[in-house]
């Protein structure tokens, strides 16, 4: 009798936890307890993989009722915490879905202009370049970690030749490259000449793995900044994550308000201060709610996948006109694909 009752306790106890887990990511992700939770190590990717660890659960739990009716061990208290287990889980479910991004009716008479978010992981390839640039035909492409050599010189020769391998005209594009983060490859972010200037700022904050900041010179056409976060695994790696979050949110995107934040944040929008950013909308929100996973490509199914790479777009500034995550097949990361258009005035 005695350990049953000291299994109840356990099995209350570990509810309780799952409850107050749960409910601060689903229901309340701007407190300061959600930020606290979800920028822990496993905890971190607990909410990042939410859907999948959500059916782990409620299987789970549907086992043990099964096995507890097998075995004719019907105690109304254990039944009633495993069905706990059940609806939190649906729960954590259903509130780790953001809301669709806030879209006008697309004006067919009004120009607009396309953006590409792709994490190459050092293996992007000339079929990839005729991707993005020749058949997409991109004006913004932002690419964290295209080439790990340091040397700036170095990765402008080998985006001069792969365009020349995939037939794409190198000179119509303007190439910006950031600094070079130790162990990893930077940014990159290459645009279109026709479609607008910019001049890379070196003095804005950037995130661990760096940034490129570009200002906007062209009227109506808005600044850049393409970006790459650490990822949440142990070590030291884990508290510059926990920093980058903080730096995306308070002095990235919410400094910038009319500025368009591209690239591989290694976190969903739900995950600590990044639930602060109240300037911009994440353009993946236009994509059907279990169709947003952009990575692991190759170990999950789509609906199982985590969106970590965003393209922030200025909230009520832009509409979406059309969106796709493509599998490049060199990396990882799926490709955001992303065509927008100004919001009239």
């Amino acid at each position: 009798m005695k350990s049953i009752k000291k299994r109840q306790l356990l099995l209350g106890l570990v509810v309780l936890l799952y409850s107050i887990i749960v409910l601060s990511y689903a229901l309340f992700p701007k407190a300061e307890l959600n930020q606290f939770l979800s920028t822990q190590l496993g905890l971190a990717q607990v909410y990042a993989f939410s859907l999948f660890f959500g059916i782990v659960i409620i299987i789970f739990a549907l086992l043990m009722i099964g096995v507890n009716s097998y075995k004719k061990d019907n105690r109304k208290p254990s039944l009633i915490m495993w069905l706990m287990m059940i609806v939190l889980s649906g729960v954590l479910v259903v509130g780790s879905c953001e809301r669709s991004f806030t879209n006008q009716l697309v004006d067919s008479n009004q120009s607009s202009f396309k953006i590409v978010s792709y994490n190459s992981a050092n293996q992007l390839s000339s079929a990839n370049i005729q991707t993005i640039f020749g058949e997409y035909n991109t004006d913004i492409a932002v690419l964290p970690e295209f080439d790990e050599r340091p040397s700036s010189s170095d990765s402008r020769e080998r985006i001069q030749q792969l365009f020349k391998a995939a037939n794409v005209n190198y000179n119509q594009y303007d190439v910006f490259i950031s600094d070079h983060p130790t162990g990893v490859a930077g940014v990159t972010t290459i645009v279109k000449k026709s479609f607008a200037q910019f001049t890379q700022q070196k003095n804005m904050p950037q995130p661990t793995f760096k940034s490129v900041n570009l200002k906007s010179q062209t009227a109506n056409v808005p600044s850049i900044i393409g970006l790459h976060a650490a990822p949440p695994i142990p070590g030291y790696l884990m508290n510059y994550w926990q920093k980058d979050l903080r730096t995306i949110s308070n002095q990235l995107a919410n400094q910038n308000p009319d500025s368009i934040l591209i690239g591989d944040f290694n976190a969903n929008m739900k995950h600590g201060q990044l639930t602060n950013i109240t300037t911009h909308e994440d353009g993946l929100n236009a994509l059907p709610v279990f169709e947003r996973g952009t990575w692991p490509v190759s170990k999950l199914p789509s609906y199982f996948r985590t969106p970590i790479d965003h393209v922030l777009l200025p909230k009520n500034q832009y509409t979406i006109k059309d969106i796709k995550l493509q599998d490049l097949k060199t990396s990882d990361h799926m490709a955001i694909f992303m065509e927008v258009q100004k919001n009239k005035a």
